[in-house]
């Protein structure tokens, strides 16, 4: 019964793999219990010649066209950069107001990720940056206005069709209102029915009239509320298809996040100093996450992790009480929506295209300066911070694409990068302070808000100041110093910056 219910559940499933080539076991479960398809993080990515391979032996071993999907939204979330570069962030890609630059971008984005073999593109987002405070969304967003978002969406859905990529809007209902993460814990959004209305649907709206193939449940509630929209049937079978008139694909977000567990503990994989008890992992949502309304579940850890979540909770009595009646009953439309939107995905080349010239372009008429960086440049020995200091908190400093930045950057400058950890604000504040900056470029990368104290210390001598997270954190500048905002975390922005901090 174990195998039989996990086959069942399998063309429901899109699994992660463990690392840059396939496993023996990897490649078994795939053939015994082929899931609808996989998800690329950092972990699988040498390059583009090697991903390439990694997604064909995926599909030899399923024996079947697979939805190879990834979170390359651009900025911080790039997973293929190590591959193929990291874009910019939706939110410098909009502050132009450039829709034909903005299509170029997804354009480039599009191509780029086909060339790794991806064929849905867990993009773009649809959350407004309506609070600040906001530790998940902040640049991940194209704006702070909903009409604004929404014709940012619009385009990006309609150029990366153009280019054969599936999308999928995330995160519906919508988390750029929420204070919290809902890798940690579940979030709520601050808003009734008619603000949401009014404010979260606009981009998703215009996503959908857009053609956008998926959507992507968020592990979010709404006022009042303590279920996680990615188990609430209204808002999925009631809200978005009845109401909105959404057809494709709902996706859940990542199900190893607290938001959607039972004991809103994450996984792990999420958070290694959690401390779950049986029974309170991803297998037991499985049921409520199919009868609300979601076609695909996403496992973010490997497949073997993850057909072992599967099996364990198959023997202790099935996956949320799903028996094998209720999950065909469940699964009858939705099987047909996957199956349809397998066929459209369009497996990439292997071809990488050159978006240079786009994303400096976006640099350059994004990126913020206040103040006169070359008079306090001149001031400095040889005319450049003498090294450069990386800070937030350890979670956003241990981003791949921060490392992949700070390096990028260092190498363009002839100087060295260190990284300080500074605490988040809420959290405990050690004895000591950091030392002040001493005439370098201190660069915050933090998604969070910091505390005060330490980030003020920590800046108090620096001959620059750079937000490359938030842009509030420009106001940590000294009074005199000259503050830098880049609006997020890239490639084009490492090289616009070095060419800043040189005089240029």
């Amino acid at each position: 019964m174990a195998n039989d219910l996990i086959s069942r559940v399998a063309p429901h499933l899109i699994v992660g793999l463990a690392g840059t080539v396939l496993g023996d076991d990897e490649r078994r479960l795939l053939a015994a219990a082929p899931p609808a398809g996989i998800i690329l993080f950092d972990r699988n990515i040498e390059s583009v010649s090697q991903t390439v391979r990694l997604v064909d032996e995926a599909r030899r071993a399923a024996g079947a066209p697979l939805l190879v999907c990834a979170d390359h939204e651009g900025g911080v979330i790039s997973v293929l950069a190590r591959a193929v570069g990291a874009p910019p962030s939706p939110a410098a890609a909009w502050f132009p107001h450039d829709e034909e630059l903005l299509a170029a971008w997804a354009a480039g984005t599009a191509r780029r990720a086909a060339a790794c073999g991806v064929n849905l593109l867990l993009a773009p987002l649809a959350d407004i940056d309506t609070d600040p405070d906001n530790p998940v969304i902040g640049t991940r967003a194209f704006s702070a206005d909903p009409e604004e978002t929404a014709m940012a969406v619009r385009t990006a859905v309609s150029a990366f069709a153009a280019e054969g990529m599936l999308t999928c809007l995330k995160h519906f209902p919508g988390h750029g209102a929420t204070k919290a993460d809902s890798h940690l814990t579940l979030p709520v959004i601050d808003a009734d029915r008619r603000t949401l209305a009014a404010r979260e649907l606009v981009p998703f709206a215009a996503g959908i009239a857009a053609g956008a193939d998926c959507v992507m449940s968020a592990h979010v509630a709404l006022r009042g509320g303590d279920r996680p929209a990615s188990l609430d049937p209204a808002l999925l079978r009631g809200l978005l298809r009845d109401e909105m008139g959404f057809t494709g694909v709902v996706i859940t977000d990542a199900l190893e996040m607290a938001g959607i567990l039972p004991d809103r503990l994450p996984m792990s994989s999420i958070d290694p100093r959690s401390r779950k008890e049986e029974g309170t992992g991803p297998a037991a949502v499985i049921g409520a996450a199919l009868e609300a309304g979601n076609d695909l579940l996403l496992f973010s850890r490997p497949v073997a992790e993850a057909f072992a979540e599967l099996e364990g909770a198959v023997k202790d009595g099935g996956y949320g009480q799903l028996l094998p009646e209720r999950l065909e009953t469940a699964a009858v439309e939705s099987l047909a929506r996957i199956a349809a939107l397998r066929v459209r995905a369009v497996d990439g080349t292997g071809t990488v295209a050159d978006s240079a010239t786009v994303e400096r372009k976006i640099a350059g008429r994004s990126i913020r300066i206040v103040g006169d960086t070359a008079e306090a440049l001149r001031r400095l020995p040889g005319g450049r911070p003498p090294r450069l200091v990386i800070a937030g908190p350890a979670r956003d400093l241990a981003y791949p694409v921060v490392r992949r930045f700070a390096a990028r950057l260092a190498d363009a400058l002839g100087v060295e990068a260190v990284f300080a950890d500074l605490p988040m604000r809420g959290q405990a504040v050690g004895s000591r302070p950091p030392e002040a900056a001493d005439g370098a470029a201190v660069i915050f990368v933090s998604r969070s808000v910091l505390e005060l104290s330490q980030a003020t210390a920590l800046a108090s001598g620096a001959s620059v100041v750079v937000a490359a997270g938030r842009p509030a954190e420009a106001s940590l500048a000294p009074p005199g110093i000259p503050a830098i905002a880049t609006l997020g975390v890239y490639d084009a922005a490492a090289d616009e910056l070095a060419r800043i901090l040189r005089g240029g």
